[in-house]
């Protein structure tokens, strides 16, 4: 893949991640898909072959579940490790979950309606509040053997009580967005709440 990168320079990377809830409604999944935007098109076998390599070598034996097959417009590793990759022109799109790669493939060809920044970043906080607290909990977990866990003198868990507890209280908060542009000496920030009605 650095041989793939040096030859075609990323200009840009999108990073899109979210939860669900496991079938058996105990565990969170986190799902993500990044995209890239290379100078020029991608060469597509090149980047599956590169891709084969490492996980042939890092993650298997016997270079088992190294193949590719295609499946709806894109490709998908034959292995026990989710693996999903499509090259859209000068756009590489990598992800673990179909439903994730589908939504930004479907949105390749879109047209941009925002000037260019340097980063844009979002939160869907009214669709991830709850995941992330059921996930928080699990993390934060405290071990009611040790001494001073039980009673009320313990401190409250940092993600699962506190940071939970925040997101609470913001429950009213849709989602957040932060855009960064640089223009000239300066750096501008726009941070964008949207509320729920």
């Amino acid at each position: 893949m650095k041989e793939i990168l040096q030859k075609n320079p990323v200009r840009a990377v999108l990073r899109v991640q979210s939860t669900e809830r496991a079938n058996d409604g105990v565990f969170v999944r986190i799902q993500s898909a990044v995209a890239l935007a290379g100078g020029s098109d991608w060469n597509e076998g090149a980047v599956r072959t590169a891709l084969s390599s490492f996980v042939g070598h890092n993650l298997t034996t016997s270079e088992l579940g190294t193949g590719w097959r295609q499946v709806n417009g894109y490709y998908e590793l034959d292995g026990l490790r989710t693996l999903l990759a499509a090259a859209r022109g000068k756009y590489l799109i990598f992800s673990d979950h179909a439903a994730l790669l589908n939504g930004m493939l479907a949105n390749v060809d879109r047209t941009i309606e925002m000037k260019p920044a340097v980063f844009v970043a979002g939160l869907s906080h009214r669709g991830e509040r709850e995941n992330f607290s059921r996930l928080a909990t699990a993390v934060d977990r405290p071990d009611l053997s040790l001494p001073g866990s039980q009673g009320t003198e313990r401190a409250p868990q940092f993600l699962s009580e506190n940071i939970a507890s925040l997101s609470s209280s913001l429950s009213a908060v849709s989602s957040e967005k932060i855009v960064v542009r640089a223009a000239d000496d300066k750096v501008l920030q726009t941070v964008t709440y949207k509320w729920s009605q």
